[in-house]
């Protein structure tokens, strides 16, 4: 290889580590997702405007609790930044990189109260990068909620 042609893919690849992130989030009420397959939601019924892949899950704590518990555990997680932290509408926003190419993932989460005294939340996770994700955002909002269901008790099911 010549010195030319490595010195391109060192500078190609340190560029997509800099990749810059959203970290603005999306409003869950008027989300409309790209036609890309590189997202995922999910929202419990009635409160997000785009269709979600899942139904958000149903947990026995105050929204409050979840919110910070959600807010502690996820941004613990490898290459995950805190970007934005907003307690007053229990919503905080994520950027999570890639461990190769540090490609940045926009996470949005919002924690609702039910009517019981419960609680629930809306995920979406998107590539800020790319057309297909290779079922990354899928994966990654799965995993999480796993997390959460492993610290905070579900909700029974009526």
């Amino acid at each position: 290889m010549s010195l030319t042609r490595g010195l391109t893919l060192v500078l190609g690849a340190l560029g997509l580590a800099a990749c810059s992130a959203d970290t603005t989030g999306v409003d869950f009420a008027t989300l409309v997702r790209p036609s890309s397959p590189n997202t995922y939601l999910v929202c419990p019924k009635d409160r997000c405007a785009a269709k979600a892949d899942e139904e958000g899950p149903a947990y026995a704590v105050p929204a409050a609790q979840l919110f910070d518990q959600a807010r502690t555990f996820l941004a613990a997680e490898p290459r995950t930044e805190l970007v934005q932290d907003q307690p007053e509408t229990l919503r905080f926003v994520l950027v999570q990189r890639s461990a190769f190419f540090r490609f940045p993932d926009t996470i949005t989460i919002q924690v609702f109260s039910l009517p019981d005294g419960g609680s629930t939340l809306a995920i979406y996770s998107q590539s800020n990068y790319g057309y297909g994700d290779f079922g990354v955002n899928k994966d990654r909002v799965r995993s999480w909620i796993g997390l959460l269901d492993g610290q905070v008790a579900r909700r029974a099911a009526p």
